[in-house]
């Protein structure tokens, strides 16, 4: 999170989490083809949904 923000800044560990689930509702209700996938212990990652 320094990397991100900085030493200097007040963010908390669980704002990270807070706007990827804003994120994802936001790609859900515009219908988007994209969705956030969680990658454990590295981060997030962007990809294209595959219809089946």
């Amino acid at each position: 999170m320094a990397k991100v923000w900085g030493n200097e800044s007040d963010v908390e560990e669980n704002n990270v989490e807070a706007y990827i689930s804003f994120l994802r509702k936001k790609l859900r209700y515009l219908g988007s083809s994209v969705q956030i996938e969680n990658i454990r212990k590295v981060g997030y990652r962007l990809e294209k949904a595959y219809a089946s």
